[in-house]
């Protein structure tokens, strides 16, 4: 029961472990490979959240088209620039459930097969089975959750 116990922990951690990191660009000059009309969302150093589409940028400022009104932003007051991106749950949720499967059933395979004390006394391709629907059952669930954050393109370096 230990060995299961440790298997599925170790399931849920190849489910959990999928990384979100990237480099993120600090030249104020990566905002000039926006087009104009782009979906985009703007921190400024206040943390104040301005979301709209791209108007235009020069070295001093960018400007944003929101709903009612264009809104210009001087760069020494923008903390970053993501493009915002549609939502992705049902492709994370997709590799989720395959990679959660994919672990699943290396875990029930690795527990069947036994001599004795098998747990539930299943064959190693049943288990696998099993394995496998359940961890893509919990794989799904871990990748629909993720965030969907979109891409930034611009973070101001600290001063």
């Amino acid at each position: 029961m230990q060995k299961l116990l440790l298997l599925f922990g170790a399931l849920v951690l190849s489910c959990t472990s999928v990384s979100l990191s990237q480099s993120t660009p600090s030249s104020w000059l990566e905002l000039s490979g926006l087009k104009a009309g782009q979906t985009i969302q703007v921190i400024d150093t206040a943390s104040k959240k301005y979301s709209g589409t791209f108007v235009s940028v020069s070295d001093t400022a960018m400007t944003i088209q929101q709903t009612s009104n264009q809104q210009s932003i001087l760069k020494q007051d923008v903390r970053s620039v993501k493009i915002v991106k549609s939502s992705q749950r049902a492709k994370h949720a997709m590799i989720g459930a395959a990679a959660g499967a994919g672990a699943g059933a290396v875990t029930g395979a690795a527990l069947g097969g036994c001599s004795g004390s098998c747990f539930l006394g299943s064959e190693r391709g049943a288990l696998a089975g099993i394995g496998a629907g359940i961890g893509a059952i919990v794989g799904a669930g871990v990748g629909a959750v993720l965030p969907s954050h979109g891409t930034t393109i611009y973070e101001a370096s600290a001063h």
